[in-house]
């Protein structure tokens, strides 16, 4: 079987994280398969040999058709039995059977809509105390840190968050470091003017810059992560606060509160209050943080990752047609 996945770009793109995550599973558990990457913006690169990644020309409202003449030859080229994609206005080719990946980790034409939950990437893992230590030391003096985790957000997401930790200093009174992985000067440069005038500082560690790695390492020594992006942002996150065993903070909502239950804290509503709330609570009670902690290593635990991927793949295999002439 040769499947495409057309994905845009896993840094701003929740949905997206998850294809990846799908896909690098499935070349590890998979016979012969071969997948194919198709996006247009730069995306991590394969662990395996299975897996092609091309860039595509950006799709342009106005003028889409040289994307799309692009975006079919390379299908045609790879002899793909099947496109999967993560985006809404995706055009459909009758020549190959297609599917779209919907943000709880389901593809929306299978009949069940059966969810196949995403492993994170290795480099994501429990870090000894030891570890931790030298992680904090390097980047917050030594200092807690809570983490934005998942796509980048938007602007105005952004600017919650900086707004209801503002909350939680002045409340608080607390050494708490907030840690944004990513160069603020590249992603937000009229914030990045301004953040000079942000009241605490002096108290933001913004990163510039890091590698994977790097991240995961941050990661696995904080405090807590903060996931304010929509549902498929919020799963992602979830899986590698279960695997880093760290406490996921997150909007409240239906399909991912179903899916985690105790295993994460909820701010009540996309507010700057709710959110304050939410990093109090975990800031204040210790016992509630390892008890989040012991509840998201238990939900990882029981997860069986060959299992899901199998399912996955059979899901697939049931969306795909081979046909002789496309060289399946």
């Amino acid at each position: 079987m040769r499947v495409a996945f057309h994905i845009s770009s896993s840094d701003v793109n929740g949905v997206a994280a998850i294809a990846l995550a799908w896909v690098e599973s499935l070349a590890q558990h998979g016979s012969e398969d071969r997948y194919l990457l198709l996006s247009d913006r730069p995306i991590p690169l394969p662990t395996s040999d299975r897996i092609t990644v091309q860039l595509l020309p950006r799709r342009w409202v106005f003028l889409p058709f040289w994307a799309d003449l692009i975006l079919y030859q390379k299908l045609k080229s790879f002899g793909a039995d099947l496109l999967v994609n993560t985006h809404s206005d995706q055009p459909v080719y009758k020549r190959w059977p297609h599917t779209r990946v919907m943000p709880m980790a389901s593809l929306i034409s299978v009949d069940e809509m059966t969810g196949f939950l995403p492993s994170p990437r290795s480099e994501y893992t429990l870090l000894s105390a030891e570890k931790k230590h030298a992680v904090k030391e390097k980047w917050t003096g030594g200092r807690e840190f809570m983490m934005l985790s998942g796509p980048h957000l938007s602007g105005t997401r952004l600017m919650l968050v900086l707004q209801a930790f503002s909350i939680f200093k002045n409340r608080q009174q607390s050494g708490m470091r907030l840690v944004l992985p990513f160069s603020l000067s590249t992603l937000y440069p009229d914030l990045a003017k301004k953040i000079g005038t942000y009241k605490y500082r002096s108290s933001l560690v913004i990163t510039e810059n890091i590698s994977a790695s790097e991240e995961a390492q941050l990661t696995g020594a904080a405090y807590a992560l903060l996931s304010v992006g929509p549902p498929g942002s919020s799963l992602m996150s979830l899986m590698i606060a279960w695997r880093s065993a760290v406490p996921l903070l997150t909007i409240q909502e239906a399909a991912i509160t179903a899916l985690a239950g105790e295993s994460a804290l909820y701010a009540g509503a996309e507010t700057i209050e709710s959110l304050a709330a939410v990093m109090m609570q975990i800031y204040k009670d210790e016992a509630l943080r390892l008890q989040v902690i012991r509840n998201g290593q238990q939900r990882f635990s029981g997860l069986d990752t060959p299992t899901q991927t199998a399912t996955l793949r059979k899901a697939l295999l049931k969306l795909a047609k081979p046909s002789p002439d496309l060289g399946a």
